[in-house]
């Protein structure tokens, strides 16, 4: 029964994820998420073309920021200047 829809409310997506998913991936089934009645969503699943990529949290930013020049002790001292307290106005 591949590629079959079924409208779920976010109550029900919350509690279930898990099976809602493993249902996607082995059913193809597709699902729209709804809040107040109202569809907001759509769960498919994800195949050839349509795959992107996936960066899973910080594990896999590693390098993101080396690409960027070196900082040397002068740019922090220059930015610590910026925070600074500085005396509020008397008005």
């Amino acid at each position: 029964m591949a590629g079959f829809k079924r409208a779920i409310g976010i109550r029900e997506l919350k509690a279930h994820t898990s099976a809602v998913l493993r249902e996607v991936q082995e059913t193809g089934a597709e699902f729209v998420i709804t809040m107040h009645g109202r569809p907001v969503a759509r769960i498919e699943p994800v195949e050839g073309e349509k795959a992107i990529p996936v960066v899973n949290g910080m594990g896999d930013s590693k390098g993101v920021l080396s690409g960027l020049p070196a900082l040397t002790w002068q740019d922090f001292e220059a930015g610590k200047q910026l925070w600074e307290p500085r005396p509020l106005d008397d008005k």
